[in-house]
């Protein structure tokens, strides 16, 4: 639900003034223990400090928190954040 929450909110906020533009969510498995996700979109991006703080980067740093893992924030057009993390669940 978070996920979703996340990625609504950025695309709201991501292309305020383009009718068009890419999203991107990628999940992959990168060990034996470890997932990459990769959310973003190539929108107007966050160049502020202020907008860092706004609700869609706190739900992303809640939500990597709550899965154990490390967020990056990729230099790229747009926002795009790296999240690592280990698996939660044995299978």
């Amino acid at each position: 639900m978070k996920l979703k929450g996340i990625i609504s909110n950025a695309l709201k906020h991501a292309f305020a003034d383009k009718k068009e533009g890419v999203k991107k969510v990628h999940l992959k498995k990168t060990s034996n223990k470890d997932y990459e996700m990769v959310v973003g979109n190539n929108g107007i991006g966050s160049a502020s400090t202020e907008q860092k703080t706004g609700l869609s980067s706190k739900l992303i740093q809640i939500f990597t928190k709550q899965l154990e893992g490390v967020i990056t924030e990729l230099n790229t057009t747009g926002t795009v954040y790296k999240i690592v993390f280990p698996q939660l669940l044995s299978t």
